[in-house]
């Protein structure tokens, strides 16, 4: 599982030198105004840095008119024609081909946990999964889940094209390593996404209309639901008969397979985190949002158009 590095320097990232060759007094002697100087600088420092991580494949045209000229089929170029050709990134699990070239990751599982931008990144996955007429797990009745809020059974999703593998699961599913493994092949990918807890809490009360069914008041109800969790969740259960199944009690983690009655055992915790540490090419994180994107192209070696998104379910 691997976070959003502090830095872009250190194991694992590739350094990146401040171009030295304009000092400030060289600047300046050559008759521009001093200010004008430092903003160049600053500028070009800022580039510098982070042009590794906006930077987009070089040559482009170059790859466009080579991809055209070996087309047989004369029915033009398409996206997925254009092998990125990338500097080399010193990033663990990243497979590459001859040349230098990035082998593109066509199997992965999502793990959409609720209320954490996953339909956006949904909508990326299916988008590239279509276009690359890959097979998809999908719920055997219409739902945008697949076994959740429990764990996935056999009967939750429709059975893989005989002597042909499932590539992708993008769907709403509680994560068990046991299950997932013997579903999906040895070489899929295991991706996630999760958010600021408090502002998660924010959107679980609103999505699932908890400030009604909870009764709390319209001003500020998460601080007046933490004040009394157990309590106001308990009440609810009893009277309606429920499983005490929470939506609250650290929705993030249930998802990634934590079970509700366990999320209070630290050791259980750390143990299981760590666990997930080693399962996971990637976590994406909602506040980086658009970092995290970059990351996940490099990880999985895809194209630019394969990032593109529009927000779905944005809270208006």
């Amino acid at each position: 599982m691997t976070s959003l590095p502090d830095t872009m320097t250190g194991s694992g990232t590739t350094a990146v030198a401040i171009p030295s060759s304009k000092k400030p007094g060289t600047c300046v002697r050559q008759g521009f105004n001093f200010l004008i100087c430092t903003v160049l600088l600053v500028a070009m420092t800022y580039l510098s840095i982070y042009s590794d991580v906006i930077n987009i494949t070089p040559n482009i045209e170059q790859d466009v008119a080579r991809s055209d000229a070996s087309n047989d089929t004369g029915s033009g170029l398409d996206d997925t024609a254009i092998i990125p050709k990338y500097a080399r990134l010193d990033i663990d699990g990243v497979e590459r081909k001859a040349e230098g070239r990035c082998k593109e990751k066509t199997r992965f599982a999502f793990i959409k946990v609720h209320k954490a931008g996953s339909t956006t990144v949904q909508y990326i996955f299916q988008r590239f999964g279509h276009r690359r007429h890959l097979h998809f797990v999908l719920p055997s009745r219409p739902s945008v889940n697949i076994g959740w809020p429990y764990l996935m059974k056999k009967e939750d999703y429709l059975q893989p094209i005989p002597g042909r593998p499932f590539d992708m699961l993008v769907f709403h599913t509680v994560y068990n390593r046991e299950i997932f493994r013997n579903l999906l092949p040895n070489n899929t990918v295991y991706l996630a996404i999760v958010r600021e807890p408090y502002s998660h809490l924010q959107s679980v009360i609103n999505f699932f209309h908890l400030r009604r069914l909870y009764g709390l008041p319209k001003d500020d109800p998460v601080q007046f639901f933490l004040q009394s969790p157990a309590e106001l969740e308990g009440a609810y259960f009893q009277s309606h008969n429920l499983s005490t199944f929470s939506k609250t009690k650290n929705l993030m983690a249930y998802d990634l397979g934590i079970p509700t009655k366990m999320s209070e055992n630290e050791d259980y915790v750390h143990d299981y985190v760590a666990q997930l540490d080693r399962d996971f090419l990637l976590v994406m994180v909602l506040e980086h949002f658009d970092e995290s994107l970059v990351m996940l192209k490099r990880y999985m070696c895809w194209q630019l158009t394969d990032i593109l998104y529009k927000v779905q379910n944005g809270r208006k």
